[in-house]
């Protein structure tokens, strides 16, 4: 599953600031971040197989209008190692009617999102039984809904399934882990007209008055979150592979839009069937893009859902591409439903898998520069926006959501890259092949992933996966060199900030005078390293890591003649990207900024330098600087001009000449991206017509609401309390989503600053999205209420948690009740802590009448 949705609605360019942050600049404060789970949280492990399930079919007529579901599933099991006279199997809130065990009535009891059931007789090891269950539903999760109404009418109706991690319980009684493999077969009946979208060979497709029944057979086996379905009325962008249907459903509207986001389908098939040697296992592939989706897109086994946001118009084009979301939920069809991790704590073998081959097909297609700049973006994600660190691999957590983050996708990703480079290409690709090829249809753990490494490479990868699987954190070093004139040698000297060194493998590239450049590997494994060499020279430039292999935080000590140098001919983007943000700190050199400029207005280099070059203009903080980002706004490159646009709300002292330009941006520039970072710099300046171009950037409702989710963040964070009324109505359904969202916390932050009604309606003003149809919307409005802190929330938060269909919901509005308490609490210290203060200052007053009083009296005297 792909969770960065956020990313395809926000503007390219808010992205693309905040992935190139420099590591080499970031400083890590590993005391302030927040534990992962609290100590006292038990281990998780796989759960134990009772029994084993060989064959589910369901049988499930599927009412859209009144959301409700009946019919039967039945499981063709056996008995794993003992006899079994009871199972027990998921299922949450569903009604049960009837059980039959070999067609023998039998009793059961439900309790507890499970379903106990009485066998009637006791079955050996091995000897088959089939477990047939009617029953029906209006599932509150699981099986999601999505219908037009009188806010949104043209919303098209769609029924849609989201399994991971522990949803299709929900719908149909299952073993709902990841823990054991089965085939499938489903029959859903639904209203003619509509399409069904599943898993698996098409078997039949019969229509009978106003019903029609679809029947498919998943002839291979999978986990149970992989069953899915969706249900609607949808067009069909066709292609193919190697005798492969590909099919890209989208709705009739977006038809035009399919083949901007899914062209590349095949290629990527293609690409990964053979480095991986081993072909796109199924039958079919079938992608479909649906509204209100959960996620980015989720990898059902031969019949991925995606969120319909992918599909974009040619204007975001030039700022966006659909091929990463595409990419990921492509290569899980082979991590994570050909191969599927044997529990929660695994989940990297899906998910970093997933993430690093989009990397890949991304080199592969686009090149080296896009490949390094993706996965400099990625692991960013991991080093400076994660609350937490922890091991990849945990056994302590609440629910299965909390390990989808930035250790499972990004991070495990980067790990990935390192065993890569360390391997080398071609052992690389077979260690992988020789990986997939062992537990092709099967379940897998880290240590299978290791033992494919050794069993190819002849080394002992366990020290590694301790250090980089098993441990959390990440090295943080300092680098520095000197040259000796007097002995023609180099001492370069690194010094590991973390409290247990990590043992590191890389090279310094060394510049000489002609720019020739050497290799020197290292190996460091102490605290404090020197490494000592020769030079006839002093050396122009001296990287450390210089295609930044390594997952690190990294400080280089350097002058601005060496990063100028390396901003020019760097080894790598990634090191010119360093240079560039290095070079902030060294204002008021006009050679600096000469090669800046050069850099911004250079359209042969890669998009991302140029960026940067454009945020260290505006960090160096001269008009000067300011002058040449106004002067570069005719780039061609829609990301760079987006970026320029974003860094000119950093020239405050050419405000005046800089707002003419940006809403000239707002209005007329094709891009996006560029709107929107226009918008945010009008706001960052706080020009006089500041309020007036938002209120214009605000009207546009382009992209989906990009521009006018822009012009709310900006109306928040000038602090405007005219903004709150506009607030209000943007976080009313009718809205796009993501406005939505923003509008939430928004209005929560400022009715919170400004008080500007009555708290109570305030607090009326959330209070009835807690029951929103989008559980986006839900779950905001949690967070929202817990910022506004208003302790008569606690009732209605309450009563939310008590209904939550999942823990995990459960939790979230918990902690929100928290913050809440813990803020009345401070804020109940402070008034008491003013009304001692104002006892004290009553009590001086009255001392000081006294002291007059009798200082007037000794005058008299």
């Amino acid at each position: 599953m792909l969770r960065r949705w956020l990313s395809l609605f926000l503007p390219a360019l808010l992205l693309a600031s905040q992935a190139n942050a420099d590591h080499t600049q970031h400083k890590v404060k590993h005391a302030r971040l927040a534990p992962f789970a609290p100590k006292s949280t038990p281990p998780r492990y796989a759960r134990d197989l009772p029994y084993l399930i060989q064959h589910l079919r369901l049988d499930l007529t599927i009412h859209p209008r009144t959301k409700r579901i009946q019919g039967e599933a039945q499981l063709r099991m056996s008995a794993n190692a003992r006899p079994l006279s009871e199972i027990s199997l998921d299922a949450a809130e569903l009604q049960i009617q009837q059980i039959w065990v070999n067609q023998r009535l039998v009793r059961w009891v439900g309790q507890d999102h499970k379903l106990h059931i009485q066998l009637g007789a006791t079955f050996g090891p091995k000897q088959p039984f089939i477990v047939r269950i009617t029953y029906h539903a209006t599932p509150r999760t699981g099986l999601h809904f999505v219908h037009p109404d009188k806010d949104y009418p043209n919303k098209p109706m769609v029924v849609f399934s989201q399994g991971e991690s522990q949803y299709n319980r929900f719908w149909y009684p299952s073993f709902d882990t990841t823990n054991m493999r089965f085939t499938s077969e489903t029959r859903f009946t639904v209203p003619k007209g509509l399409d069904v979208i599943t898993n698996g060979r098409l078997i039949s497709r019969t229509t009978q008055g106003e019903w029609t029944t679809v029947h498919h057979l998943m002839e291979q086996t999978h986990v149970n979150y992989l069953l899915s379905v969706v249900i609607g009325k949808f067009a069909v962008y066709a292609q193919s592979w190697d005798g492969i249907p590909i099919r890209s459903f989208v709705h009739p509207n977006d038809l035009h839009k399919a083949l901007r986001s899914f062209q590349n389908t095949p290629d990527m098939m293609k690409f990964f069937s053979e480095k991986l040697a081993f072909r796109y296992p199924y039958a079919k592939y079938d992608q479909v893009t649906v509204p209100d989706f959960v996620a980015g897109g989720m990898e059902n086994i031969s019949a991925t859902t995606l969120t319909d946001g992918t599909l974009h118009d040619e204007r975001a084009h030039l700022d966006r591409r659909s091929d990463d979301l595409v990419a990921h939920e492509l290569a899980h069809q082979w991590f994570g439903d050909l191969l599927t991790c044997k529990d929660w704590s695994h989940i990297w073998l899906n998910e970093s898998f997933a993430t690093y081959f989009n990397h890949l097909y991304t080199e592969h297609r686009f090149g080296r520069d896009e490949f390094d700049a993706q996965r400099l973006f990625s692991r960013e994600r991991y080093l400076h926006h994660s609350p937490y660190q922890r091991p990849i691999v945990t056994r302590r957590y609440f629910h299965p959501s909390d390990v989808f983050d930035g250790h499972s996708y990004p991070k495990g990703a980067a790990v990935l890259h390192m065993i890569r480079r360390r391997l080398g290409e071609a052992l690389w690709w077979k260690a992988i092949q020789h990986y997939v090829r062992r537990h092709a249809f099967g379940l897998v753990e880290t240590d299978d992933l290791r033992r494919a490494l050794e069993d190819i490479s002849g080394d002992n990868w366990e020290p590694f996966f301790d250090q980089w699987i098993y441990r959390a954190g990440h090295p943080v070093l300092d680098f520095s060199w000197k040259y000796d004139a007097k002995n023609k040698t180099v001492t370069a000297t690194i010094q590991q900030k973390t409290k247990q060194p990590y043992t590191l493998e890389t090279a310094l590239t060394i510049f000489n005078a002609a720019q020739a450049r050497r290799i020197l590997p290292i190996s460091l494994h102490k605290p404090n390293e020197t490494i000592t060499f020769p030079a006839h020279q002093r050396p122009q430039l001296i990287e450390f890591d210089a295609s930044s292999d390594l997952l690190a935080v990294i400080t280089a000590q350097k002058s601005w003649q060496e990063s100028l140098f390396q901003l020019q001919h760097g080894s790598s983007l990634l090191s010119r990207l360093r240079a560039a943000r290095s070079l902030r700190k060294h204002p008021n050199q006009e050679t600096v900024r000469t090669a800046l400029k050069q850099t911004i207005l250079q359209e042969n280099l890669h998009w991302s330098l140029r960026s940067e070059a454009a945020h260290t203009l505006a960090h160096l903080r001269q008009e000067a600087d300011c002058i040449i980002l106004q002067t570069a706004l005719h780039v061609k490159e829609a990301r760079t001009r987006a970026a320029i646009a974003h860094a000119l709300g950093r020239c405050k002292q050419i405000a005046d000449s800089s707002f003419p330009l940006l809403a000239n941006l707002l209005r007329n520039d094709i891009g996006y991206s560029v709107r929107s970072a226009a918008t945010a710099s009008i706001a960052a300046l706080r020009h006089a017509s500041t309020w007036k171009l938002l209120l214009e950037a605000y009207a546009q409702t382009l992209d989906n609401g990009s521009i006018r989710i822009a012009a709310l963040q900006g109306m928040i964070a000038i602090e405007d309390p005219r903004a709150l009324p506009i607030l209000q109505r943007s976080l009313q359904r009718g809205q796009p989503r993501f406005v939505r969202l923003t509008a939430l916390t928004g209005f929560a932050k400022l009715a919170k600053f400004f008080r500007h009604t009555p708290q109570a309606a305030d607090l009326d003003t959330l209070l009835p999205h807690l029951q929103d149809p989008d559980s986006f919307v839900r779950n905001t409005t949690v967070y929202a209420l817990g910022i506004l802190a208003d302790t008569r929330a606690i009732p209605h938060l309450r009563r939310f948690a008590e209904h939550a269909p999942t823990a995990n919901r459960s939790r979230d509005t918990q902690r929100a009740i928290k913050a809440i308490t813990q803020q009345d609490a401070l804020k109940q210290r402070l008034q008491s802590l003013g009304s001692s203060l104002e006892a004290i200052r009553k009590e001086q007053r009255k001392l000081i009448q006294r002291l007059k009083k009798m200082e007037g009296i000794r005058y008299q005297k």
